[in-house]
């Protein structure tokens, strides 16, 4: 979750990286790698979060899940996130992983 979004308005990025592995940038269909910051408010997938009222443009707050699964390494112990905004401030809210362990 972050403050200043702004839709249309390029400059901002999510990264993330685990131990030792490249950056990923964390984006999908509603999150464009370079507009992250739009203001929306969206789930893992192709569509925005059904809401009720069903706003577009959330007026700088922006809350979105990520699918971390292909950037994640296998065995890792460290996970690393950068915010970046070149042309507004912007201020995170909050931060939350969610990790569900499979046993080989």
């Amino acid at each position: 979750m972050a403050y200043d979004g702004d839709r249309g308005r390029s400059g901002d990025s999510l990264m993330f990286s685990t131990g030792g592995r490249p950056s990923v940038a964390l984006t999908d269909p509603v999150n464009p790698s370079d507009d992250v910051l739009n203001s929306t408010i969206s789930e893992p997938g192709e569509a925005p979060a059904a809401r009720v009222p069903a706003c577009v443009n959330t007026l700088g707050y922006d809350s979105d899940v990520f699918d971390l699964r292909r950037g994640l390494r296998h065995g890792g112990d460290q996970l690393a996130v950068r915010l970046v905004s070149h042309r507004d401030a912007a201020w995170a809210g909050a931060l939350f992983a969610a990790v569900d362990t499979r046993k080989k």
